[in-house]
């Protein structure tokens, strides 16, 4: 989960574009470990 914060950190210039990558990053990797 600190990846996706680390990667959405490029995207600061639009913090609703971070928001959404660190969102859907978050819910690829729950399904990724279920």
């Amino acid at each position: 989960m600190l990846l996706c914060y680390i990667k959405a950190e490029f995207s600061k210039e639009n913090l609703f574009v971070t928001n959404v990558r660190v969102y859907i990053c978050i819910k690829l990797k729950k399904y990724t470990k279920a």
